[in-house]
C-alpha cells in the first residue's frame, strides 16, 4: 500500500541495531536522502526509487530501486528476497547500463504473470555492496548493478515524493523494513509531483 511522503529533514538521525537482534523486523529509520533500517548485522542505507524519466510510474511498471547494504557481522549473510505490497511481480538484480539504456518505468507482463524470484547476494563478513548508486566518482560511474522491483501495482501512478514499503529479506539476520520514498528528478522543471488531492493518505 502507498504511503505519501510525509516529512523530510536536515537534523542527522542516528541509531543502530543490536547484533543478534530478536525481532524479526527492524525498526526503520526514514532519511531526508532515502530511508535506512537494518536487522540482526545487515544495515540498509540510502534506499529509494529511480525518478521516472516521465511524470510517474504506472501499473505494471518496473522500477529500480537504490540501496547501500552493509555487513557489520563477522560472517557472510545472503540477500535472499525483496519484495513489497505495491508490486506482484518480484525482484532481480540487472546490469545498471542495461537498465540505463532500456525504457524507464515500463510494463513488464513477463514478470507480471510470473513473479520473478532474484538471484540471492552475497554480503560478506565486515563489508558492504552498493545497488543502484549513482556520482561515486567525478566521472559520474555508479554501481554497475541495481535493484529492480517488478509489476507496480498501486491503486494510481507513483510520483516522485510518494513512497511504499519494502521488505529485505536476508537468509541469517530476517527482514529489515522500510518506507521507500521515488527521488525527484534534479533536471530544474523536469519533473512532476501530484496535487495534494491525488496522494494518498498514510
Amino acid at each position: 500500500m502507498l504511503v505519501a511522503l510525509c516529512a523530510t529533514g536536515s537534523a542527522l538521525l542516528t541509531g543502530a541495531c543490536a547484533a543478534g537482534q530478536v525481532a524479526a523486523t527492524a525498526d526503520e529509520k526514514p532519511a531526508a536522502d532515502g530511508s535506512y533500517g537494518g536487522v540482526g548485522n545487515m544495515q540498509v542505507e540510502g534506499v529509494s526509487f529511480r525518478a521516472p524519466s516521465g511524470t510517474s510510474y504506472a501499473q505494471g511498471a518496473s522500477v529500480p530501486l537504490a540501496a547501500y547494504i552493509v555487513n557489520n557481522g563477522q560472517t557472510p549473510d545472503k540477500l535472499v528476497k525483496v519484495s513489497s505490497p505495491s508490486f506482484t511481480g518480484g525482484w532481480e538484480v540487472v546490469s545498471t547500463p542495461s537498465l540505463l539504456a532500456g525504457p524507464s518505468g515500463a510494463s513488464s507482463p513477463a514478470a507480471a504473470a510470473k513473479p520473478t524470484n532474484g538471484e540471492p547476494q552475497t554480503i560478506g563478513a565486515g563489508s558492504a555492496v552498493g545497488f543502484g548508486l549513482q556520482n561515486l566518482s567525478p566521472s559520474g560511474a555508479g554501481s554497475p548493478e541495481s535493484l529492480v522491483l517488478h509489476g507496480y501495482q498501486g491503486s494510481g501512478p507513483l510520483f516522485p515524493g510518494m513512497s511504499a514499503k519494502v521488505t529485505f529479506t536476508f537468509a541469517n539476520a530476517g527482514q529489515a523494513t522500510v518506507t521507500v520514498p521515488v527521488q525527484i528528478n534534479n533536471a530544474p522543471n523536469g519533473q512532476t509531483v501530484p496535487p495534494v488531492s491525488e496522494t494518498p493518505a498514510a
